[in-house]
């Protein structure tokens, strides 16, 4: 079996639907420098276009994926913060 997101952040509900959920406070707390090198390595294949995950040769220079991966980090917040205010003004 692989490694499955909730192993890498603990509290982390499953996939059924569940009320009072505090999703930003477990983005908040979520420390990426704790974690094991395993997850990091699963991280880094699942991204590989970003991270060159066992890449020779980058297909893009550094500053560029970094810019992306902060666009990307950015644009999932808000993603997040868009579906906490929706289930806070609609219920689930």
């Amino acid at each position: 079996m692989g490694i499955k997101t909730a192993d890498m952040v603990k509290g982390l509900p499953g996939k059924e639907i569940t009320a009072d959920v505090d999703w930003l406070g477990i983005l908040d707390s979520f420390d990426p420098s704790r974690l094991e090198e395993k997850y990091i390595n699963e991280c880094a294949r699942r991204n590989s276009y970003d991270t060159c995950y066992r890449w020779d040769t980058p297909p893009r220079p550094i500053e560029e994926r970094i810019r992306h991966s902060q666009w990307a980090v950015k644009s999932s917040r808000k993603d997040v913060e868009n579906c906490v205010a929706r289930i806070e003004s609609e219920g689930l």
